[in-house]
């Protein structure tokens, strides 16, 4: 009976093993795919909350011109819309408040042309409609300033900066016209952050310099008002520091002031009203308790914009993320999915001032983040190919493996191209030391434990990306509302809903694969049958063998 008793055992040990292993993730399985938890997805809900928050943001008598810039009036409608969404779900939901800088517009930013150079005359003024403030520009006040025009032209398209082409140009005191494809040569920056630098103006205008960007709209980069630094801390340019106001017009608006100062001397007037004070901040949190809640995945966006409608950048993310509650808050009401860990939706505040609300986040939570087995941040989704951060943990993988499963379009970038709140958690210490330098305040976050997380957003996103049909994206820019993305076809109900769909098969693949839980699945239970069926045959035959009652051979 040796024979029996080793069999027993190999049985009792293919019970643990089957009853107790993760299942299996192979393409195709049942274990992979969830059809009913997909099917929830519906990209038209989430592109009407977009619309939603859009009409929101352009309510000036909430927004007050700042749109939804964090810590303004217009984001803090805002957070408070937010909560309500995850409340009406049934989600449980607070806001996470800090203390930090904000800025608001009291009143629409403005540029006027003066070409008898006399600011008690307006008869003669000529307003340049595509003005817009940059981000946390510097304000003027509510009566602008008034001052000279003068141009710092760059060099013919391609050719190398000439050391000495802006030499006899004096710029101090003076409003300064330049065209923003400085931004594109590393030495052409260099040129522009030394001269302003040496010479701060009254204010400074960018424009389009070349025709070839006669059709990009005005730009902004994330509080590229406060200041301009692409390689810092080594090279940049800290307007506030200097007090410079700063704005941008496109190139016909540019130039009609070239066109004028060539024949004449030219005044402006420009008017950037706005408050800079120190007030509150809000990340919202909505949670869903799983089968374990010592386990968190957390799904993320940001709902601050720069000052434009925010319908892409992040409107899109963000109504696509109270989509992604509501479909999981669904399916575990339905019995479709019950998470078997938590799951953690948040929406960040303050992206735009470098991954500031995240930061806090990281900071407010650092004791929790061991819990995290994952972060997967929407910045933003909607446009025509899903782009996903590499990242060594393996998420990335996951997600493009599951993209391409559903026929979505789906390409991947390096990481360090991924500059949004997913950097808070993947790299807390590298987050530190940039906010010690770009806001003199560290959060004391360089100790928190890196945490894997992914960056998901959407190609193309902005006006030097071009699609195969040859489309752009416009964050950043006024362009950027729903109805550029219909003229457009950028930002889609339909695009959405596919990559929201990424998104919660994704979930639902990575959550028993990183969950200590052990559930058994269908398969499992199977084979505990079978085998408990086969170990019951065993015994019953041993203990035959041993009957004395047997009648013999």
């Amino acid at each position: 009976m040796s024979i029996l008793k080793g069999i027993a055992t190999f049985i009792v040990v293919l019970i643990v093993i089957t009853a107790f292993s993760p299942a299996p993730y192979a393409s195709g399985t049942t274990e992979t795919m969830n059809p009913r938890l997909v099917d929830l997805v519906d990209g038209k809900r989430s592109y009407d909350l977009d619309l939603q928050l859009e009409r929101m943001t352009l309510d000036h008598s909430t927004s007050a011109y700042s749109f939804r810039s964090s810590g303004s009036l217009g984001a803090t409608a805002a957070a408070h819309w937010l909560e309500e969404q995850y409340r009406e779900l049934g989600l449980d939901t607070h806001a996470e408040n800090f203390s930090f800088v904000n800025w608001t517009l009291l009143s629409p930013p403005a540029l006027s042309l003066d070409p008898d150079n006399n600011a008690s005359t307006t008869n003669d003024q000529v307003l340049l409609p595509s003005f817009i403030a940059k981000h946390l520009a510097w304000p003027t006040g509510r009566d602008g300033l008034f001052g000279q025009v003068v141009i710092l032209p760059l060099p013919n398209n391609g050719e190398a900066f000439p050391s000495n082409l802006w030499d006899n140009i004096t710029i101090r005191g003076k409003i300064v016209l330049i065209g923003r494809e400085f931004a594109l040569s590393s030495s052409w920056r260099d040129h522009y952050i030394a001269k302003i630098n040496r010479e701060p103006p009254l204010a400074i205008i960018h424009t389009w310099w070349f025709p070839n960007h006669s059709w990009v709209p005005p730009y902004t980069g994330s509080q590229e008002g406060r200041l301009y630094s692409p390689t810092p801390p080594t090279s940049s340019v800290r307007y506030w520091d200097l007090k410079i106001p700063v704005g941008m017009i496109n190139y016909a608006d540019g130039l009609k002031i070239r066109t004028n100062i060539q024949n004449s001397r030219v005044s402006a007037r420009i008017v950037i009203d706005a408050a800079i004070g120190y007030g509150q901040h809000y990340n919202v949190v909505a949670a869903i308790r799983g089968q374990d809640e010592n386990k968190i995945i957390i799904l993320s966006s940001h709902y601050d914009s720069v000052i434009c409608a925010g319908f892409g950048d992040n409107g899109a993310g963000t109504s696509g993320l109270l989509e992604l509650a509501r479909v999981f808050q669904t399916a575990e009401k339905d019995g479709i999915y019950v998470p078997p860990v938590s799951m953690m939706f948040v929406s960040f505040a303050a992206e735009e001032y470098w991954l500031l609300g995240s930061a806090y986040f990281v900071q407010q939570h650092k004791a929790e983040l061991g819990k995290v087995l994952g972060v997967i941040n929407l910045d933003p989704i909607g446009s025509k190919i899903l782009l996903v951060s590499k990242t060594v943990s393996g998420l990335s993988q996951v997600i493009v493996s599951t993209a391409q499963d559903l026929g979505v379009p789906v390409d991947t970038v390096p990481r360090e191209e991924a500059s949004s709140d997913n950097w808070s958690f993947d790299d807390p210490a590298d987050r530190d030391g940039a906010l010690s330098w770009i806001w003199g305040q560290e959060l004391g976050i360089a100790d928190a434990p890196p945490t894997p997380a992914v960056w998901l957003g959407s190609y193309p996103l902005q006006w030097t990306d071009t699609s195969p049909a040859g489309e752009h994206g416009w964050i950043h820019t006024p362009y950027d509302n729903s109805t550029s993305t219909g003229e457009y076809g950028w930002m889609t109900a339909s695009n959405m809903q596919a990559q929201l769909r990424v998104v919660t098969l994704a979930v639902f693949r990575l959550a028993p694969t990183t969950s200590s839980s052990t559930v058994p699945t269908l398969t499992s239970i199977v084979a505990i049958s079978v085998a408990s069926t086969l170990l019951a045959a065993i015994i019953y035959l041993k203990r035959r063998a041993h009957d004395p009652k047997k009648p013999s051979s």
